[in-house]
């Protein structure tokens, strides 16, 4: 198993620490958190530091001695820039005294990443955070179910004129607003703070003994709500906080509160390193990224809790172990072989069970049929699947769904619209990075075809959109051919002998496959014709010899390992939460001469 993860950590180098530009030195982040005595930004510290070893490129994490040192955090600023880091990313200790520094930092070349509180620039490249709106609509929407929609409510707010503190309050009030049977009775501000949180909640007790449930804003002050509530012999108060301290979570193990709107200071820190490095890669990040949040309850708080013990705070409980169930297609395909290895590699990082199963032929869906049924008797408690056929494995994917086996579907689409989430690549986008290749290496201007895939496929589409949609940006450009070879080399070579007699004159070709584009350049090559620019898309070993040698000129590669630790990492937190975003894409690569070594010597690691 270590030589698995030994593999995995290197392709995720060869594939991530690597951009289209090849550099010579492995890049360096730097982040400016706030006091390391918090626990909280000692656990974004640590998932960062985890992160930037998992991706090969070096993070320099500085904290400050007390939460409001600004002036320290200037310090840390001033000092990366002078260390020549390629990005920063600040947790802000005040919203407008770091701005100087920061835009400095900037206009020295350096790009900046907010996190977890916002900051008074308009020059920072991305925030990075909790959607603070979304966790007070958590935190009604569990309050209302918890009353069958009917009862009255107080909330504890913050320090008013907070930006956090009026997100949580909007997004409470616009929730609880969606129930006419919940009526906000009551309002008090404890400025975050345990001794305020339990001033209020005794006046609240006071004026409206008939409240049911309070939603305080932060975790200390729900736990001293939570304390006046049992001074006053009332332990039939719903109380439901918002952070995710252990404390909190403690209090929710032990039926104290109902449950904590848990924050995640680990994917601030490792989403600061991970979005980093792709800024860093493609130019390209979102402007606002949110790190997901979980409702903890008695359920699935035991993981919460094991996470702050493992840094040294609060006692590890016993949680659940979970078993995941993965079907692939076949192993001698080492696209799958790759993504069984980053599977088994992620879950022992995770501490999980994962069964991975493979089919002796790509379009063996019985035997697919048969991985799932066997995989539902075993018990798993999820099944990720790529499926061989779209349509055949829906019967056998929705019966291991209607005996409660909740199904990711992995790669390719399923026709079934009762799989939890898509884990796979952006075909769209795969064909649109082909066609901006393409257009750069033509100048904008000049003829070109696209060898197409199987008819009726959706990948096949999607490709084929993206890459079209990608070339009509550039009117010099002109699509003259298309062929359809059906993801096999020999028809690519067919499609391409015909395009060259049709079409002498074409100067570049994307063919939708990796074995097609190999095919059409073998077929180049019978004819004399060195000179077209040839792009496929997969990352399979031999087109990736193929660009090294220069037989083609770029690839699209897509992660099989991302595919395969995907799986297991988002199965998990659905597991744990309930929660999955319905569509997770998987990053692609453009391999060309300059970075495509280490991405083959991954795949030489594994005996290819």
């Amino acid at each position: 198993m270590k030589k698995l993860l030994l593999l995995v950590v290197l392709l995720a180098m060869a594939l991530t620490s690597l951009g289209v530009t090849a550099q010579d030195e492995p890049y360096t982040i730097g982040l400016v958190l706030k006091s390391f005595a918090n626990p909280f930004w000692l656990m974004a510290k640590t998932a960062a530091e985890a992160e930037a070893e998992r991706l090969g490129v070096e993070v320099i994490v500085l904290g400050i001695t007390e939460e409001g040192d600004f002036a320290g955090q200037v310090a840390h600023i001033e000092d990366l820039v002078t260390r020549g880091v390629d990005l920063i990313a600040v947790v802000p200790a005040e919203a407008s005294a770091l701005v100087p520094a920061v835009e400095a930092a900037i206009a020295a070349g350096i790009p900046v990443i907010q996190l977890d509180s916002p900051m008074e620039s308009d020059q920072t490249i991305s925030f990075i955070g909790s959607d603070n709106t979304e966790g007070g609509r958590m935190a009604a929407d569990f309050i209302a179910e918890q009353l069958g929609g009917e009862g009255s409510v107080g909330v504890i707010r913050g320090r008013l004129g907070n930006p956090v503190e009026l997100e949580r309050y909007t997004g409470f009030t616009e929730g609880i607003a969606a129930y006419p049977g919940i009526e906000l009775v009551a309002e008090g501000v404890a400025n975050w703070e345990a001794d305020q949180g339990y001033t209020v909640m005794e006046d609240m007790l006071t004026a409206h003994p008939e409240i049911q449930a309070v939603f305080a804003e932060a975790d200390r002050m729900v736990l001293g709500a939570a304390q006046a509530a049992a001074a006053a012999g009332r332990d039939d108060i719903v109380f439901v906080g918002l952070d995710g301290i252990v404390e909190a979570l403690q209090a929710v193990m032990d039926g104290t509160i109902a449950a904590d709107v848990a924050q995640r200071p680990d994917l601030m820190g490792a989403y600061a390193v991970q979005y980093g490095v792709e800024y860093l890669e493609t130019g390209e990040i979102e402007p606002v990224i949110n790190t997901p949040m979980t409702l903890a309850v008695t359920d699935n708080v035991a993981p919460l809790i094991n996470a702050w013990a493992a840094l040294g705070f609060g006692e590890a409980v016993e949680e659940e172990t979970y078993t995941i169930g993965l079907v692939l297609k076949s192993f001698a395909n080492p696209f799958w072989l790759m993504a069984k290895t980053a599977a088994e590699a992620e879950a022992e990082r995770l501490g999980i069970e994962v069964i991975v199963l493979g089919i002796t032929e790509e379009g063996d869906f019985a035997g697919q049929v048969a991985h799932i049924e066997d995989l539902v008797t075993r018990g798993v408690d999820l099944i990720a699947v790529v499926p061989a056929e779209a349509s055949a494995l829906v019967p056998a994917v929705e019966a291991a769904v209607a005996a409660g086996v909740p199904v990711i579907n992995l790669d390719s689409p399923l026709e079934s619209d009762q799989t939890i989430s898509f884990i796979g690549s952006d075909n769209t986008e795969g064909g649109r990075m082909a066609a901006e290749f393409i257009a750069e290496q033509l100048g904008g201007q000049g003829p070109v075809g696209v060898i197409r895939g199987r008819l009726g496929n959706p990948v096949e589409l999607e490709r084929y959109t993206g890459f079209t949609e990608g070339i009509a940006a550039y009117p010099g450009i002109e699509l003259v051919a298309e062929g359809v070879a059906n993801w096999e080399a020999d028809q690519g070579y067919t499609v391409m002998e015909d395009m060259l007699t049709a079409h002498p004159e074409i100067q570049a070709v994307f063919a939708e496959a990796d074995r097609m584009v190999l095919g059409a350049a073998q077929a180049a090559a019978a004819a004399g014709r060195d000179d077209i620019v040839f792009v496929g898309l997969d990352g399979i070993v031999e087109a990736l010899r193929a660009v090294d040698d220069a037989t083609i000129a770029a690839d699209v590669a897509q992660r099989p390992d991302l595919m395969g630790a995907y799986a297991v990492q988002y199965g998990l937190e659905y597991l744990r939460t309930g929660q999955i975003d319905p569509v997770i894409h998987t990053p692609m690569t453009l391999a060309v001469s300059d970075n495509v070594a280490p991405l083959i010597e991954a795949w030489v690691e594994l005996g290819f």
